[in-house]
């Protein structure tokens, strides 16, 4: 598996600067479909899981408005949706 750092971004001054993702080739976040979907997956979450500003990039993927695409902070747009659903169900709980 090749991960390409072909696409070079100018500096931010914000969190994205520090990002492991950044120089990375962009489309191992948005996976295809198909057989390639899954290793595209793995290898983007293996450079989140390195990452020194993951949680940012989490808290910024997870809305408001939720991001529908790639994989962001580390969890693909099922696993961000299921999270958020987690976190109002246990706001709710907490006002009930």
């Amino acid at each position: 598996m090749s991960i390409g750092h072909d696409h070079p971004r100018p500096d931010t001054g914000s969190w994205l600067d520090d990002a492991a993702c950044r120089g990375a080739d962009l489309n191992l976040f948005f996976p295809t479909k198909g057989n390639q979907s899954q290793w595209q997956v793995e290898a983007a979450k293996a450079i989140c899981a390195e990452c020194p500003v993951v949680e940012p990039c989490l808290n910024e993927a997870m809305g408001p408005p939720l991001e529908p695409y790639g994989i962001r902070g580390g969890l693909t747009f099922d696993e961000r949706r299921n999270l958020r659903r987690r976190k109002q169900y246990a706001q709710k709980r907490r006002m009930a």
